[in-house]
């Protein structure tokens, strides 16, 4: 016999969930309160007959004909939200729509689902592709040519001086090589033997010195198809 085993979930944690986990959700974030916060105690049994009440009239609200048209509405959705996002969260549109509230709930998911996810290991994935590209802009028009190359060790070093980034303190200490190779990972990005450009000085007679050898580093053309797909 076969059961359907599908339900809506909340889960609770501390820190960054998987990222399969987390843009599969919609997040709402807790903070701890302050010493002279009070906050009513949830106690299960005193909440019981209002939940039951609740649970009987989605019960019988599910086997109605406004159910059904929701389970078959084809609601539009936010282009701002991927794909996923969109799937997770049609029915809850639909629903809304049901009620008459649907542009609010349109405008709330996009609110929260395309702001900063600071629950979300795949969002520093991301802010890791932006700040590479940050960086390739920065070398670009420091030196008056487009750089195609990077070194991992140039890269750490550029990564951990930016202003309010993340990469100074990963994990309370500094982004290494390891790290950066595993967040560009799931992009098909890997690290390479890459020739690297001018250090930007000049000879005597203003011409630019030879470039400086190879090393491990990164090709700006790797990122550039990943830069248009997911910026």
């Amino acid at each position: 016999m076969e059961f359907s085993t599908f339900c809506a979930k909340a889960l609770a944690g501390i820190g960054a969930l998987p990222d399969t986990i987390a843009d599969r959700g919609i997040p709402i974030r807790l903070e701890r309160k302050t010493g002279d916060e009070s906050v009513e105690r949830f106690i299960h049994r005193d909440v019981e007959p209002e939940g039951k009440a609740i649970r009987i009239q989605l019960a019988a609200w599910a086997k109605s004909q406004d159910a059904v048209a929701v389970a078959t509405a084809r609601p539009a959705m936010p282009a701002e939200l991927s794909d996923r996002m969109q799937e997770g969260c049609e029915i809850l549109v639909a629903i809304a729509d049901s009620m008459g509230d649907g542009q609010s709930a349109r405008d709330s998911l996009v609110k929260l689902l395309t702001g900063e996810r600071l629950d979300e290991q795949g969002s520093l994935s991301e802010r890791l592709l932006n700040d590479v590209k940050l960086i390739f802009g920065r070398r670009d028009k420091s030196r008056g040519e487009r750089q195609v190359s990077i070194s991992t060790t140039d890269l750490i070093e550029e990564l951990v001086a930016l202003d309010e980034a993340p990469w100074a303190v990963y994990f309370g200490r500094a982004i290494d090589a390891r790290d950066i190779a595993k967040l560009v990972r799931e992009y098909g990005i890997k690290s390479k033997t890459v020739r690297l450009a001018s250090d930007g000085s000049k000879t005597r007679k203003g011409v630019a010195r030879r470039e400086r050898g190879t090393a491990k580093g990164y090709g700006r053309d790797d990122f550039e198809a990943v830069w248009t797909r997911y910026l």
